[in-house]
């Protein structure tokens, strides 16, 4: 193995190593600071089935430990304009979300601040490229995106269930990115990988802090972009399916959602019962069982996506 690939796969495994130490460090941090400003999830018994309340936070102490290692790994790949905006962008939604967590804010207002942070991430070069029209590939790129943050907020309603899935997708990720040589977006989802894998030890059931609207809507933002960081069609035209198939735990979550929700004569945008996860639990799953069940669909669904990247 050629020593470049060797320092390759020790920066990637520090990245990772480094994020989740920090995470671990810094999400009882976020516990104590939720708890003490009162920024807490109280059970409704409908949704929120949880039996306490449990603190928020943990989004942001995810995002710190990203953002921190990230800074220090992929700077030297990127120029520091493009990939400030891209921070700025998974901040206004780190922020928007906060807000909400705090405050609840209506999905007008909610739509707005995702729909600014979307717009960063444009600014900083994360949209399809190729196309004839660029304003075309700009409009597709932020519905896309706004769709992936809109569907990570949507399965955040179980504990360890947004985390599990989120590091599953970064493994798929980094796997696909290595092959492309994207080292940018491998380093990325490795710092990333790292920061959640931290907090889900604090988020597996039964969970001691939530990631909170803060969480789901940046870790939606992320994948969002990264998916539209690299030319999934370069080996084969198959691979453009790769991000929807990567993606496809949350994406199916959000038109299930539209579906039953239409069907039950309730707006889709109005918070209901109906996830799939909650359904699975009425019936008798248990938490760990289902994210068992969701490991082993995300391994499918990581060699698929490969499959198709390469057209093997």
């Amino acid at each position: 193995m050629a020593w470049s690939h060797i320092l390759r796969i020790l920066v990637c495994l520090s990245a990772a190593a480094c994020s989740f130490i920090l995470s671990l460090i810094l999400v009882p941090c976020a516990k104590k600071i939720a708890k003490r400003f009162n920024i807490l999830d109280i059970p409704d018994g409908k949704i929120k089935q949880h039996t306490t309340t449990i603190p928020y936070l943990g989004g942001g102490a995810v995002f710190v430990s990203f953002l921190i290692v990230s800074l220090s790994v992929v700077r030297p790949f990127e120029p520091p304009f493009l990939l400030g905006f891209f921070f700025v962008g998974c901040i206004v939604l780190l922020v928007v979300g906060l807000v909400d967590d705090i405050f609840i804010m209506r999905p007008f207002q909610k739509f707005i601040g995702q729909f600014f942070g979307v717009l960063f991430l444009l600014y900083g070069g994360f949209y399809l490229h190729g196309c004839i029209y660029p304003w075309i590939s700009i409009i597709l790129s932020g519905l896309w995106i706004l769709t992936i943050i809109n569907a990570f907020n949507l399965i955040d309603v179980m504990d360890g269930l947004a985390s599990t899935v989120a590091i599953c997708c970064a493994c798929g990720f980094i796997l696909i990115a290595w092959s492309f040589g994207e080292w940018s977006v491998v380093y990325l989802c490795a710092s990333f990988a790292g920061a959640v894998s931290g907090f889900l030890i604090y988020n597996w059931p039964q969970a001691s802090i939530y990631l909170g609207d803060a969480g789901s809507l940046w870790l939606g933002g992320f994948f969002g972009a990264i998916s539209l960081k690299m030319s999934m069609g370069r080996f084969s035209p198959l691979g453009y399916l790769a991000p929807f198939i990567l993606l496809s735990i949350p994406l199916l979550e959000l038109i299930w959602l539209i579906i039953i929700r239409t069907y039950k004569k309730i707006p889709f945008y109005k918070a209901s019962p109906h996830h799939f996860s909650i359904l699975l639990q009425h019936n008798g799953w248990s938490k760990q069982k289902i994210l068992k069940i969701v490991c082993t669909l995300m391994l499918i669904l990581i060699v698929f996506s490969y499959m198709l990247v390469h057209e093997l």
